[in-house]
């Protein structure tokens, strides 16, 4: 502990006394002149104060500039913070050690809240692309909260989303390495082109992380399966929404069948068996995306009710870089939205089949849906949109059913 605070007009000797709120932190005890006493920090009134004033959500931060102990992989070395009394070994100090799970969820078991609308649920799931590496540009007002839209804290609660879309992960590694990602862009441009949906975000993201990671029994995929069930109770999901591969760029053999794997598993997790599944094409800059770009395009001969995205066009943050920069992750993530749009949400039919030859063969797809996009399994009275995908076709046409 300093008694040179620089924190407005707070310094060790101008403390508040216990109880009384200074910002989000009171001091309760302070450390004498030995190396081991507790310093404890009573936020109560703080957090009871913020509630008052209508606000959802506090930061809390405690850190120094190095040595910061990651509370993923628990490694790392403790926290030290020191006193500016005599620099030895007897020196007041205060050491912090992040348990294990110590950004794991914390509160109750989550469920529908009052105030809020039956969501459409969407999962972003994936590598470093999906958990944000694009700056975030206060200037671009990127730090404004998305309209009507929600994203899945870590009190499994829904408050108002805003960037950095992956900062609640579970799985995530520190929170300065997540930025903007496709989820803001796809988010965003949902918001915007389909204003009478709510929409509940859960982005689960880890960077650097491989399929097999995220295969059924790895610690990703058990543990984003874990915190999207808690999500569940306030809507509907109506898709994944993965972009993963630049560790799998050597594998592409085996890759789809894996995917299948899991997004397979995790429609009978989430007892979702035909929710929407869209992956995204690795940058095309970087020269080993080729081939897995390739091999994307042609996940929907491999795992049903599925797309891809291109990534054509888009830009890295620099030469050489796999990851996109902030413009194209954006742009990226409206990619994603238009393709959920057309699936989920349009009501104008691509072509028609009134009046039409279709050839129909054994991979061909038939879906119905109501028109608020979600997929029904028997016809009764009302307007719906068959979907009739072909080998070489899409058709989509309303239908009425007096």
């Amino acid at each position: 502990e300093s008694n040179d605070w620089n924190e407005d007009d707070l310094t060790y000797n101008s403390r508040n006394k216990v109880g009384t709120a200074v910002k989000i932190i009171t001091l309760t005890q302070t450390l004498g002149n030995t190396a081991d006493k507790w310093l404890d920090f009573d936020i109560t009134q703080a957090v009871k104060a913020y509630k008052a004033a209508g606000k959802n959500t506090i930061s809390l931060l405690l850190s120094e500039d190095t040595n910061v102990r990651n509370p993923v992989s628990n490694t790392g070395s403790i926290i030290n913070f020191y006193s500016k009394e005599a620099g030895d070994a007897t020196a007041p100090r205060l050491a912090v050690e992040a348990e294990e799970n110590s950004i794991e969820e914390g509160g109750d078991e989550g469920g529908e809240d009052p105030d809020l609308p039956r969501l459409d649920l969407f999962l972003c799931i994936g590598q470093s692309n999906m958990a944000g590496r694009g700056p975030i540009d206060n200037a671009k007002d990127d730090r404004l909260a998305i309209d009507h839209c929600y994203l899945f804290n870590s009190n499994f609660k829904f408050e108002l989303a805003t960037n950095p879309m992956n900062q609640y992960s579970n799985i995530r590694k520190t929170l300065n390495e997540q930025q903007i990602s496709p989820s803001y862009g796809f988010a965003k441009y949902l918001s915007e082109h389909q204003p009478d949906i709510t929409t509940g975000m859960i982005v689960n993201a880890r960077g650097g992380s491989a399929m097999d990671e995220w295969l059924p029994g790895a610690d990703l995929y058990t543990k984003t399966v874990s915190r999207m069930k808690k999500a569940l109770p306030y809507g509907e999901l109506k898709a994944i929404i993965w972009h993963q591969g630049e560790s799998n760029t050597s594998s592409t053999d085996t890759y789809l069948a894996k995917l299948n794997q899991m997004v397979t598993s995790m429609r009978n997790e989430f007892s979702a068996p035909d929710a929407y599944f869209l992956a995204g094409e690795l940058i095309h800059s970087w020269s080993p995306a080729t081939a897995f770009n390739r091999m994307i395009r042609t996940i929907s001969d491999v795992i049903s009710n599925s797309d891809w995205v291109s990534a054509e066009g888009l830009t890295p943050r620099s030469s050489g870089d796999v990851h996109f920069d902030r413009q194209s992750n954006i742009s990226l993530g409206e990619r994603y939205a238009q393709k959920v749009i057309d699936r989920l949400y349009s009501n104008t039919a691509i072509e028609t089949i009134e009046n039409k030859q279709v050839i129909i063969n054994e991979s061909s797809q038939l879906q119905i849906f109501d028109l608020c996009g979600r997929k029904v399994s028997s016809l009764s009275k009302g307007v719906f949109i068959v979907y009739l995908q072909t080998q070489n076709s899409v058709w989509k046409q309303k239908i009425i059913i007096n």
